[in-house]
This record gives structure tokens, sequence and C-alpha cells, in this order.
């Protein structure tokens, strides 16, 4: 899930607040997706449902390693943080953030809390017919801390009696490059890759 984090409740004195925001991609493709949720829909929201002179700045984080949320949270430039549930974890442990709104997902008109995760390989590479024949093959995933880029698809393997740090070859972390992670496994370099599956229904051709 992808949570706001909130770091000041108090709203009304004319205050900017400056939300972070992050999405698998680039900084223009972050800003693309969100800025309109995390900027123009919250300023025109809160101007006309409690009359608020607050207003909101989206800024793209984590992008890349200069624009790493923690410094702007620790020198307090960052008030909301919009991110991966994994990461609000480490954020809230660090400096003692709390979760204020989680977004759900809509499956048939139906609100969901449920997060999906793809562990794939090439149809055309013979020697994967099975999850446990990825023993001494080479995986990619994306964020250590991630449920559906990472933790699901350990849990997948480690089920079928494949343990990611014992029994493959390699494991490759991509962070928020999922494109290089699939085309990897796309190119044979990895023998498998895990992704969420809406970004891979939304990428792959």
């Amino acid at each position: 899930l992808l949570v706001l984090i909130l770091v000041c409740a108090a709203y009304g004195d004319g205050r900017r607040y400056v939300v972070g925001g992050w999405l698998p991609g680039t900084s223009t493709q972050i800003s693309a997706k969100l800025k309109l949720l995390l900027d123009n829909y919250l300023n025109s929201y809160f101007k006309e449902h409690f009359n608020s002179t607050d207003s909101f700045q989206f800024e793209p984080v984590d992008y890349d390693e200069s624009s790493y949320a923690n410094p702007m949270i620790e020198d307090k430039t960052l008030d909301f943080l919009y991110t991966l549930s994994g990461r609000m974890v480490c954020v809230q442990a660090e400096f003692g953030w709390v979760p204020v709104a989680t977004q759900r997902a809509a499956v048939l008109g139906q609100g969901t809390g449920a997060q999906g995760s793809v562990l794939f390989s090439l149809k055309s590479n013979s020697a994967i017919r099975d999850v446990s024949d990825l023993r001494n093959r080479g995986v990619g995933a994306g964020y250590l801390f991630s449920s559906n880029s990472y933790h699901f698809g350990y849990q997948l393997l480690l089920a079928s009696g494949v343990n990611l740090f014992v029994d493959v070859s390699k494991v490759v972390f991509y962070g928020n490059d999922y494109q290089n992670l699939l085309d990897d496994v796309v190119k044979e370099k990895l023998d498998a890759g895990i992704l969420p599956s809406t970004w891979l229904v939304e990428n792959a051709q």
C-alpha cells in the first residue's frame, strides 16, 4: 500500500506544506503521476472543504541518491510522505512519524488493501518450469523493504524450498528501476524477477 505520513496536523495558518511522493520511475514520471493528486487536488480540497489558507507543494523523492527523503525529514523541509508501506515502517521507526491515511485499490468497484506481486521468468527459458528450478539461478528484485517487489516473491520461493540468500546464485536489487529489472530478465541476464503485478501489467509488452 501507499501510505501518507503526517508530520504536522495543524492547518489554517497559511502555511505551505511540502508533500514528498515516490513511485517507481524518474522524477518526471513520478511528478506526472502524483502531482495532480498530491498538489492540485489537496490544494483545491482543503480550500473548498475547510476554507483553509494552507497550501501544498509536491516534490518527488527517493528516485535517486540525491533525492533521498531522510535528510529532508531531518531538516524539517518535508511535511508529508506518500510512499510504500515498507518504506513507511522505516520512516516511522527512525523519525517517529505516524501514518494517517492509506490508499486502497479498487477491484471490481470494491475497495481493497490487497497487493499484487509477480515472480516471473521468460517462457522461452526452458530451464525454468517450476519455482524450485530457480536454485542456483539469478533473481532480480526491487527494494528490500518492498512487499510487492521483494517480500511476496521471497515468501513464495521460500515456500517452494528456495531461500534467496542461500539457494540462488545471485540476487540483484534494482531499487525503483523496475524497467531495468524487466529488461535484464528479458535479455536473460537473470532467470527471474519479482515485480508489482500492477507495474508489470502496465509496462510489459
